[in-house]
């Protein structure tokens, strides 16, 4: 029974509907060729970029939106594509001049790792009974913004 249909380096177009309801996706395959499948369920898993884009390609978004990019519409769904908010991430690292970080517990180290484990779960003491997210904050970008929408963390 073969109930799963998996593609790689697929590139989907859109997602074909009956009314509201998914019931395929176009997309264009490894080889070039335009493709359309058909099943009872269709899972949308494209990352939050991805994913919305595919719903609003294939006439799901706001409509006003779709009208201006000329795609027809499927469903009004106003939300989609909306309210983005993406977890950028610059890492800064420096030397220690003491014995204040966590590189000797790194994975490359296992009989340290093992070490600070056992004591965490024997004792719940050590490194491993940090979070090691020691300090956090969370600030508006500009006075104009409504709530914070840029959060830091610092790791020891």
């Amino acid at each position: 029974d073969n109930n799963l249909l998996v593609e790689t380096r697929a590139l989907v177009h859109q997602i074909l509907f009956d009314g509201k309801r998914a019931v395929g996706v176009k997309y264009q395959a490894k080889n070039g060729k335009m493709m359309w499948v058909y099943g009872e369920e269709i899972i949308l898993a494209a990352g939050a970029i991805g994913s919305p884009s595919i719903l609003q390609m294939s006439g799901v978004g706001d409509q006003e939106h779709l009208r201006s990019v000329g795609v027809q519409l499927k469903h009004h769904l106003p939300s989609v594509g909306q309210n983005f908010m993406d977890h950028l991430e610059v890492y800064v690292q420096y030397k220690c001049k003491g014995p204040y970080s966590l590189y000797p517990y790194q994975w490359t180290k296992p009989h340290n790792m093992a070490r600070i484990g056992l004591e965490w779960f024997l004792k719940k003491t050590g490194v491993c009974a940090s979070n090691h997210l020691e300090t956090g904050a969370f600030f508006k970008s500009n006075p104009n913004e409504k709530f914070p929408n840029i959060q830091l963390h610092f790791l020891p």
